[in-house]
């Protein structure tokens, strides 16, 4: 019985650095060398890790593969992950009819790569601000993945009375970003002295959307503490 691989380099399948969202896929043609017909399945020694680091294989291993005298069958790798992924390698099998103990046919290695960006603070509650003043507040984006994210926060949702900036731009992996997010209540007609409230939402490309939700109360400014200053001075004199 001489059941392998066409080719023998192709015993470690390499599917490389795949972005989250993105697939690939490898073809490993097996050969019948002997000279009989033979029956068979090709499986992943384990399973259930092989299926959670989205790695699929066709044909599927409940399938059986009959291969006369000098057949081939291709076998495609197929690769497809939806999150991030450490780099993960697993052996693939194969179970010959007749035969109790499967061996190992190849085995398969890769790395999942993707954005994580995260605000570090999910409400930016500002309190009761004087109209017509402004309240600035420091909120953290960070990266945690591998790749460069881009992002870009929603302006229809908040410029009446709140500014974020930078509003757009991008944050390296493994790195940080101070956003700056303003509070400045002018007239608000109708909901003049009532809580603004608002959730903005930030667009990231190639990763999970996130939200933020802005608090803060206008109020009029307290007459009682005000006080007339009254200068006077000559022309072409200063008085400080």
């Amino acid at each position: 019985m001489h059941l392998d691989l066409k080719d023998p380099d192709q015993s470690m399948v390499n599917l490389g650095v795949v972005s989250v969202g993105q697939e690939i896929s490898k073809i490993v043609p097996i050969v019948n060398r002997s000279l009989k017909t033979i029956k068979f399945h090709v499986i992943p020694r384990d399973p259930k890790s092989f299926s959670s680091s989205a790695v699929s294989m066709v044909p599927e291993q409940n399938q059986e593969i009959i291969l006369k005298p000098k057949e081939s069958v291709p076998v495609e790798i197929r690769f497809r992950p939806k999150t991030r992924l450490p780099p993960f390698e697993h052996d693939v099998m194969i179970k010959i009819e007749g035969i109790d103990e499967p061996r190992k046919l190849l085995g398969v290695h890769g790395v999942a790569h993707g954005i994580e960006l995260k605000l570090m603070d999910e409400v930016a509650a500002f309190g009761n601000v004087v109209q017509n003043s402004r309240l600035t507040k420091y909120i953290q984006m960070s990266n945690f993945g591998d790749v460069k994210a881009n992002f870009s926060w929603n302006k229809s949702e908040f410029t009446k009375n709140f500014t974020i900036s930078p509003a757009s731009g991008y944050i390296n992996p493994n790195s940080n970003l101070d956003l700056e997010v303003t509070f400045h209540p002018r007239d608000l007609d109708n909901d003049k002295n009532q809580t603004c409230e608002t959730k903005v939402t930030c667009e990231v490309k190639g990763g999970e959307a996130m939200t933020l939700k802005l608090m803060g109360k206008p109020v009029s400014q307290d007459t009682s503490s005000a006080q007339e200053l009254n200068f006077n001075t000559v022309v072409r004199k200063a008085t400080t």
